[in-house]
């Protein structure tokens, strides 16, 4: 999906290469859909928002982080999409449902509670993409189940992301 002159870009920006190919395979998810929106919860730097701007270039990006320096850091490289400093408990309950087509995390929900999904679960039109350790610190699979969802699960092997070989995934809830 990516050029080789886009991973160049990327790479330029200082995003960490050995995090390339999962963060790829987690676009390739989101462009799916075809949304001319998303929201990107827990962005950090922006790594995976500068994919999407590059594969996907007349898109609506909305990205957020509890944290200020890494939300600076991505206003400074991307200036295409928004950003904002916001903690996820608070923030997720403001969004109006329906906000976004998709709603993508990526190592960011399994730090949280798991009705924190609820909330992602709401805000979305078409999908609700979590690429995560799991367990961690809940099965999100099982909560998944629990609250009536069936994602389709995609394990993140050694090929992808050699540290999150044993317990990585993603998780697409199909709305």
């Amino acid at each position: 999906m990516l050029t080789d002159a886009q991973r160049q870009v990327w790479k330029d920006k200082g995003f960490d290469v050995s995090t390339l190919k999962h963060r790829e395979v987690l676009l390739e998810k989101v462009a799916s859909y075809n949304p001319e929106s998303i929201l990107d919860v827990g962005c950090a730097t922006g790594p995976d928002v500068c994919l999407y701007e590059m594969a996907m270039p007349n898109v609506n990006i909305h990205a957020f982080d509890s944290t200020e320096g890494d939300i600076e850091i991505a206003k400074k490289l991307l200036t295409r999409s928004t950003f904002e400093t916001k903690d996820l408990r608070k923030y997720l309950k403001d969004i109006p449902s329906l906000s976004y087509d998709v709603v993508v995390s990526n190592g960011v929900m399994m730090y949280y509670e798991p009705h924190e999904i609820v909330n992602l679960l709401r805000i979305a039109k078409k999908a609700v993409i979590m690429s995560e350790k799991d367990p961690y610190t809940f099965n999100i699979l099982e909560y998944l189940r629990a609250i009536r969802h069936e994602p389709i699960i995609t394990k993140i092997d050694a090929s992808i992301r050699p540290s999150w070989a044993e317990n990585g995934f993603i998780y697409e809830v199909c709305l």
